[in-house]
């Protein structure tokens, strides 16, 4: 007798054997704009022909998607993208602010929420590295750090904007003066967002460590039938994360078949065969 698979395994795709290949897919899909991106970023540039970096076409890229899709789901992934691009490899920290912002201001619930809360992240890292310049510049005039973030307002170093994070809670700031000394100046501060339990320390870190933990992941497979599911590859363990729920400290925002978006805490990772 022909034996029959149970339907859950055959809703899976198996992802051993051909890749998709670029020419099957639209210009402007999402997961076609990550990989020419990513290209980018590993080619560099060429000086010689003119070419600008890869980094910056790759910036380009995804700007294309948004432009072209400017309220979708995965217009806010490439602002997060494209986000930590600039701020990271171009030095632009402006122009990734509006971006993280955008993401953070993403409306929905479930996956838009976790992308929305990703944006939030990044944004409140943006914002202590502007209190953190905004700190140095207090020093340069007064010799001292500000007792309080409001003084930073006061001198038009920061927007009031700043005080809070982008959960709305206010930064914890304190500013110290050497025990042994009493009189000194304050020589010493600390700046922490406690929705996250982050330092500003943390961001050059978090920036740093993007593309190595993208490539601790591989797809296994994924289930894009209802209830949508991914089966993914973390450090050599296996886990199969259903659309809505965490696993491994992941959760899935995008599946489609052979190809997954995932978030984590930090970061997006984008999988596919």
């Amino acid at each position: 007798m022909r034996k029959v698979l149970p339907v859950p395994l055959v809703l899976w795709v198996a992802l051993a054997g051909t890749a998709l290949s670029g020419a099957e897919q639209p210009a402007d899909d999402f997961f076609q704009t990550h990989r020419l991106a990513r290209q980018a970023l590993a080619s560099g540039a060429d000086p010689a022909a003119g070419e600008p970096a890869g980094s910056r076409k790759a910036a380009e890229l995804y700007g294309r998607f948004i432009t072209q899709n400017p309220d979708s789901l995965e217009a806010a992934l490439c602002r997060v993208l494209r986000g930590i691009i600039l701020w990271r490899d171009e030095q632009q920290i402006g122009p990734a602010e509006k971006d993280f912002r955008a993401a953070a201001a993403l409306p929905g619930k479930d996956a838009a929420a976790v992308v929305a809360n990703l944006g939030k992240r990044w944004l409140a890292r943006v914002r202590m590295a502007r209190i953190v310049k905004a700190c140095r510049d207090y020093y340069i005039e007064e010799v001292e750090y500000p007792g309080r973030l409001r003084q930073l307002v006061e001198s038009k170093l920061i927007p009031e904007a700043y005080l809070r994070d982008p959960w709305n809670d206010p930064f914890v700031y304190e500013a110290t003066q050497h025990r042994l000394l009493r009189g000194i100046p304050r020589q010493k501060y600390e700046l922490l967002c406690k929705s996250m339990l982050d330092g500003p320390g943390k961001a050059q870190e978090t920036l740093e460590n993007e593309k190595a933990f993208c490539e601790t992941l591989s797809l296994k497979g994924t289930n894009s039938e209802e209830p949508r599911s991914v089966m993914v590859a973390v450090d050599n363990k296996t886990h199969i994360i259903k659309q809505g729920e965490t696993q491994a400290g992941l959760a899935p925002v995008l599946i489609e078949s052979g190809r997954a978006v995932l978030c984590s805490d930090d970061y997006l990772v984008v999988l596919s065969r």
